[in-house]
């Protein structure tokens, strides 16, 4: 019984040591810059995600915003060039970048993805509703599940995107 108790002991203690780590992905890691031609007006992505203690293989914001632009090409949308923000000046369209990323929580990787769309007009700012989606996966194939629950999750928010960048 006592042997019992020490490797229940050993396997939680292990999960919760190997649980919380934070992890990024590019969705399209293939991502071509010459993505961003033949557009008539530009996304500025600005990232605020928060720096996460034990991230590992994150993701640059010019990854992200290459992947952003491919989806919003898969989705009809061709109109919209997406760059990383830059300078304080004021921009049109801000995507602000709160999170972007995937850990695993006792077996299970959960993702999430949250940013929120500025549109900036001479007088007045208009913000959308936060953009929050979240998929689980059970950790069956390893990080391969954490990169699917943040494709899940990404790819809901980019049709949510794309409601709100088709409705003004």
């Amino acid at each position: 019984m006592y042997r019992f108790g020490i490797i229940v002991v050993l396997s939680l203690i292990s999960t919760v040591s190997f649980s919380q780590k934070f992890f990024s992905w590019p969705i399209y890691e293939n991502a071509g810059v010459g993505l961003n031609k033949n557009c008539s007006d530009t996304i500025y992505l600005r990232d605020n995600r928060p720096i996460l203690k034990y991230s590992k293989y994150n993701c640059s914001v010019q990854e992200i915003a290459n992947s952003i632009a491919i989806s919003l090409q898969n989705n009809g949308v061709s109109k919209f060039c997406v760059v990383p923000f830059s300078g304080n000046k004021s921009k049109k369209y801000v995507l602000e970048l709160g999170f972007f990323y995937s850990y695993l929580n006792f077996n299970i990787w959960d993702s999430r993805v949250d940013w929120q769309l500025i549109l900036q007009s001479e007088s007045t700012i208009k913000k959308f509703d936060l953009i929050s989606k979240v998929s689980s996966e059970r950790n069956n194939w390893g990080h391969k599940s954490g990169q699917k629950a943040l494709v899940n999750s990404f790819e809901a928010a980019m049709s949510q995107l794309v409601q709100q960048l088709l409705s003004p």
